[in-house]
This record gives structure tokens, C-alpha cells and sequence, in this order.
């Protein structure tokens, strides 16, 4: 049932656009910031994804393919709390910062969404957002 998401919230077509003209410039806002904050090499070769946890402590980035740092250990994770090695070492290697993280988070809350993405779309780089789930 979990994976089915069952326990997810299902939005109706209506809500979903209803939400979107709502907030469509902070939605303009949210994309165009998310994209100045991945730098170009990355935004051309990988798809980068940041989500919100379940509580404010954590947060979620992933890049794919996966890119692995020089112990091996892979860059990117899901419900990744704030302030451990993991999570630091994904800001340097995105030349991010806390601030960079306050403000995408602030900016997913204010259109609804828990999830911002990019997705290679024949040769271009577009992004995919998603509603909030919980």
C-alpha cells in the first residue's frame, strides 16, 4: 500500500491548476532561482533533485547519475539531516550553502510542493515540481 501511495494526498486536475495560477510568478520564481544555484557543468550533465523532508530537519538532494566523491561513497541522498558530513558534503560539492537551502525550502513551501527537479528533455534541461504528498 505504501508504494501503491495510498497514504499519499491525491490532488484532483482542479486543484493542481488552481494551485499553479495562484502562484504561478513564485512558481516562475522557484525555477529560475533553483536554476542560478546549479552550477552550469552539473545543470548540463546531471539531473539534480531537492525535496523537503518530513520535519524540518531534513531534506533530500540527489544528482543522477550518481556521483561519487573520492571514498567512493556516493553524493546524494534521501531524508539527509541537516548539518551531518553527508549533507555538508553535498553543499560544497554543489558550491551551495544553508542559505541556498533556507530559500529553496522557502520557496517549495510558498507554491505547495515538496519536490523540484531537472530533467534532461531531448538535448534541453526543464524542471519538474511536485505538490506536497503529506
Amino acid at each position: 500500500m505504501l508504494f501503491s501511495g495510498v497514504f499519499d494526498k491525491k490532488y484532483s486536475r482542479e486543484e493542481l491548476e488552481n494551485n499553479f495560477v495562484k502562484y504561478e510568478s513564485d512558481f516562475q520564481e522557484l525555477v529560475v532561482y533553483f536554476q542560478s544555484v546549479i552550477p552550469s557543468s552539473y545543470l548540463e550533465n546531471y539531473q539534480i533533485s531537492f525535496g523537503l523532508g518530513k520535519n524540518d530537519k531534513y531534506i533530500s538532494i540527489m544528482l543522477y547519475p550518481l556521483i561519487v566523491n573520492s571514498s567512493t561513497n556516493s553524493i546524494g541522498g534521501t531524508d539527509l539531516q541537516k548539518d551531518s558530513l553527508e549533507f555538508n558534503n553535498i553543499l560544497k560539492t554543489l558550491r551551495w550553502n544553508k542559505e541556498t537551502v533556507n530559500t529553496l525550502e522557502k520557496k517549495l513551501s510558498v507554491v505547495n510542493c515538496d519536490i523540484i527537479r531537472t530533467v534532461d528533455y531531448y538535448g534541453g534541461c526543464k524542471f519538474e515540481i511536485y505538490p506536497k504528498q503529506s
